[in-house]
């Protein structure tokens, strides 16, 4: 993007969509920053000293009083500008990278930088958020009024959109949203939590934005947790498919108006943990995976199977990618009623009985196994 063509470390090191690619970086984040410092060899030394210094500074450290961080602002100018002709000759070599002056100001400055913003934070904690301020931008583009509802009850209160859509938001919760759908794209903002089941118009996204990600849809069920106390944004699918992607992200704009579903892709049974203060994202597996809405309910009792095809079958009911090695899990063979049975226990029985383990990666479940074949 062209505005890194201008940053310097420090502005890299606070970039939100740097950050996450340093601290948790996905197949999307690693193809874009290294394609950009191909394209831009002049600026890879300034990459490099950015992410050394955003990996510094992982650990979140209290908040500082006012005077602390006065006298840290103070102490970092005054290195700045120590000259450096009294420095003996002995030390005029290759020092390690943490030791250089431009991480020891740049760690200063990042550790100044959150500091205050950590006070800031704490200070604003109690006020009224204002998060929610966005969707009123929208009422500059179209001519219908915003809704504003909030759930001040302690129940779940069902809310129908315009579009056939429908919102169960849970209490103390808050959404806004364009009372009638006239702009290429449907939008809500939340605060709270809420379940979405989502009308079908891939030629309007349905995008719900919380707490700095957004998610989008073309017509599936899913949850979003995004309360403004919470440094975690959480986005659980039931059926279909949504992506994610952060605000912040340089290309969010252009993801938000193409009908494609770009960012990290759910399926069902996936989740997305969004980590607002350190803008991180992991994807993982729902604590209690569920089974696919079918015509026909599937059967977990095996007689003789072999465990690539129990594999199949499971992944079939749920949704979720199982990866295993074929060639090696067909010659085990397994008998076993797993009915009424979570997937989790049904994996962990499995398992056990062709002495193989499983773990979840990237939301999908990987089997580890060395077969059965005896010589």
């Amino acid at each position: 993007m062209n505005q890194f063509k201008s940053y310097e470390t420090g502005d890299f090191v606070w970039d939100p969509f740097f950050r996450q690619w340093v601290l948790s970086p996905t197949s999307e984040t690693d193809f874009f920053w290294h394609q950009w410092m191909q394209e831009n060899p002049d600026r890879a030394d300034r990459i490099h000293e950015a992410r050394a210094v955003v990996l510094s500074l992982q650990v979140n450290e209290p908040a500082l009083p006012a005077h602390e961080i006065e006298q840290v602002v103070k102490s970092t100018i005054s290195r700045i500008h120590q000259p450096t002709s009294a420095i003996p000759e002995y030390q005029q070599r290759p020092l390690p990278v943490y030791k250089r002056r431009w991480f020891q100001v740049a760690a200063s400055v990042s550790v100044v930088l959150l500091a205050a913003w950590l006070t800031h934070s704490y200070f604003r904690s109690g006020q009224p958020s204002t998060r929610l301020d966005a969707p009123f931008a929208i009422a500059n583009n179209q001519t219908s009024a915003i809704t504003d509802t909030a759930n001040t009850s302690s129940q779940p209160v069902v809310i129908h959109l315009e579009d056939g859509s429908t919102v169960t938001l849970a209490p103390a919760s808050r959404i806004h949203y364009a009372k009638n759908f006239s702009t290429p794209k449907r939008e809500v903002y939340l605060n709270g939590e809420a379940f979405f089941e989502v009308a079908k118009d891939p030629a309007h996204p349905f995008l719900v934005y919380a707490n700095g990600l957004v998610t989008k849809v073309l017509g599936t069920s899913f949850t979003v947790k995004a309360y403004e106390s919470s440094r975690e944004v959480i986005v659980e699918v039931k059926t279909g498919r949504v992506s994610v992607f952060a605000q912040s992200d340089p290309k969010a704009r252009e993801k938000a108006i193409n009908r494609e579903l770009d960012g990290v892709v759910l399926s069902p049974n996936q989740k997305i943990v969004y980590k607002t203060d350190e803008v991180r994202m992991r994807k993982t597996l729902v604590e209690k995976p569920v089974l696919l809405k079918t015509v026909v309910q599937p059967s977990f009792h095996f007689e003789d199977k072999p465990a690539n095809e129990v594999f199949a079958a499971l992944e079939k009911a749920y949704g979720v990618p199982i990866i295993y090695d074929r060639d090696l899990m067909m010659d085990c063979p397994l008998t076993a009623s797993l009915d009424s049975m979570a997937l989790y226990d049904q994996l962990t029985i499995i398992c056990k009985a062709i002495e193989a383990r499983y773990e979840l990666v990237e939301g999908q479940i990987v089997i580890h196994g060395k077969g059965c074949k005896t010589n």
